[in-house]
């Protein structure tokens, strides 16, 4: 009787640990996505090589660079996709990059955001994103 005793002992405390276990596990919500790293919005850089640029960002991660170049006004369309490095734009078209992914680690202050370059076959995109902040407005 003793050993029935015991193993029911055993019994009871391997469910009751069980179970504690799963309290201790249980798991929470996951935590929210980080906010994108370019919020939707419109953008206008004065400092880029051709003057003045806007870069329009829709909340489906659509993007449109516009400039007027010599008189002659430019739009380029792409889209944007999160990177582990950062930010990459590829543009869809209007520009000389067409499918030519560029990656931009994308951070904000009070001066606007910044595209700090990580890599980027366009050789004009290199130039006109990270030559200064763009202001949000």
């Amino acid at each position: 009787m003793t050993t029935t005793m015991s193993l029911r002992a055993v019994a009871a405390t391997l469910l009751i640990g069980a179970g504690l276990g799963l309290v201790g596990c249980s798991s929470s919500a996951p935590p929210p996505p980080p906010p994108p790293p370019l919020p939707a919005g419109h953008y206008t850089n004065p400092n880029t090589p051709h003057g003045t640029e806007t870069l329009d960002v829709n909340a489906q991660g659509g993007y449109i660079q516009a400039a007027t170049v010599a008189g002659v006004h430019h739009s380029i369309n792409g889209t944007t996709a999160p990177a582990s490095d950062g930010l990459t734009f590829t543009e869809s078209f209007g520009g000389a990059c067409t499918g030519q992914p560029g990656t931009y680690v994308v951070t904000t202050d009070a001066g606007g955001v910044h595209f700090r370059l990580v890599t980027d076959p366009c050789a004009s995109r290199a130039q006109d994103f990270p030559s200064g902040a763009w202001s949000r407005g």
